[in-house]
């Protein structure tokens, strides 16, 4: 049990630098081994850091894990404090949603995506209109074989902490919390009704917001990636959450268009070659997510001048495959009824 003079303890060990503001190594560590939370991938590591060095600073956590994908994370009026529950519910995707009571007390939107080896560390103020962004090489602050102990599993904290002090903790003040945009605001490539930030590029509706974590940021990229690797263009095709399931990733059935536009007109490194989606369990007898998929293809040909059958479809698992490709599908995802089902017990 925690007592007054425990807890002083704690924090005199760790030495926060309440007035300037800063997390230090020593009071991220001590977050992390205050909040005791379970990792398992070296990713769920680095994005816990990263909120652990915000906790550090003085922020105070309101939202985590699909919570913080709700469309009203930013806008929402609680100010109830949480606990870390469900923080890496979602895989490969990190949300947590803060204010700063020693500040202006506006809420804080921070996400991470993984993307190959590094963490795209995004964070967006209330009222805010542009981004602060942080691109974070897990590679180099992880300790794969570290142990139990916390203070084991991470390497370079020091130089983590300053570049998110840098980058992110030491900018939040100069963020305009005003938007840049006089028109209605509606939210464009979060999926699953996650947020979105502001956007105003070739493909997006004007007025609409622009989410790096949500699809055009993902594609983007990729498509800087295949750019710096010199390869040819890329075959892609576009995820679109037909279950509107938080879990997913994927646009919204609705901004399918919009977004294959962006595709085509801002990443030359990417070529588009259709759409794929991942079925609810529960509609297997009636496969409303296929046929959602099926008019999401044709809005885009028509729109686009695409021949259907040149527009790829891939739908259907192990459990699904055969009302799949009685639908159209073209490709179909078996993996299971080959290989067994997935061991996630094993993935670090």
């Amino acid at each position: 049990m925690a007592t007054e003079q425990s807890v002083m303890a704690v924090i005199g060990a760790a030495r926060p630098s309440f007035r300037e503001n800063m997390a230090t190594e020593q009071s991220v560590m001590a977050v992390i081994r205050a909040a005791r939370p379970s990792f398992r991938t070296r990713y769920d590591k680095v994005s816990f850091a990263v909120n652990a060095a915000f906790v550090a600073s003085g922020y105070v956590l309101h939202a985590t894990g699909p919570s913080a994908f709700a469309e009203d994370a930013l806008s929402s009026s609680s100010a109830d404090e949480v606990g870390i529950d469900n923080w890496n519910d979602v895989e490969d995707n990190y949300a947590f949603v803060y204010s700063n009571p020693e500040n202006d007390s506006k809420k804080v939107l921070m996400k991470c995506l993984v993307m190959n080896d590094e963490l795209l560390v995004d964070v967006l103020k209330e009222g805010g209109s542009k981004p602060l962004h942080l691109e974070v090489d897990v590679g180099e602050y992880v300790e794969d074989n570290g142990g139990t102990n916390y203070g084991s599993q991470f390497k370079n904290m020091g130089k983590l902490v300053k570049s998110i002090n840098e980058e992110i903790l030491n900018k939040l003040d100069g963020v305009s919390a005003s938007s840049s945009s006089s028109q209605p605001l509606r939210f464009f490539g979060g999926g699953s009704g996650r947020l979105g930030f502001l956007g105003n590029l070739p493909g997006v509706p004007p007025g609409a917001r622009f989410d790096p974590y949500g699809p055009p940021g993902v594609a983007n990229n990729l498509d800087r990636v295949v750019s710096n690797i010199g390869r040819q263009p890329l075959k892609v095709l576009v995820q679109v959450n037909t279950s509107g399931e938080v879990s997913k990733s994927g646009v919204n059935p609705s901004e399918c268009l919009d977004f294959v536009k962006h595709v085509k007109l801002t990443c030359p490194n990417l070529e588009f070659s259709g759409l794929m989606t991942i079925g609810m369990p529960d509609y297997t007898s009636t496969p409303d997510n296929f046929k959602t998929l099926l008019t999401c293809r044709a809005e885009v040909c028509k729109s686009l001048g695409i021949e259907e059958s040149q527009c790829e479809l891939s739908m259907g698992m192990s459990g699904d495959f055969e009302q799949a490709i009685e639908l159209g599908s073209t490709n179909v995802r078996v993996g299971s009824t080959i290989f067994g089902p997935r061991d996630y017990s094993k993935k670090k």
